[in-house]
């Protein structure tokens, strides 16, 4: 599953990242990272960015990155 199919208020554990190392990086410094866990918050009037918490910060996703992190739910 991709983060961008989470629906509102779920958790999920990241499993694999697949955006530029660059960016990778950016992501970890907000908490984004494998291992870690992920909580969709809401979508945009036109559902793109997309809102989520991750390790205590609420980053706003763009729709096309948040299809590059896969989650697992319910772990």
């Amino acid at each position: 599953m991709r983060a961008d199919q989470l629906k509102k208020g779920e958790i999920a554990r990241i499993i694999h990242i697949d955006v530029e190392p660059f960016l990778k990086k950016r992501l970890f410094f907000m908490g984004v990272h494998e291992g870690g866990r992920i909580r969709y918050i809401m979508s945009s009037p036109f559902y793109d960015p997309l809102l989520f918490m991750a390790a205590g910060n609420w980053l706003l996703l763009r729709k096309d990155i948040a299809k590059q992190i896969e989650v697992e739910v319910g772990q």
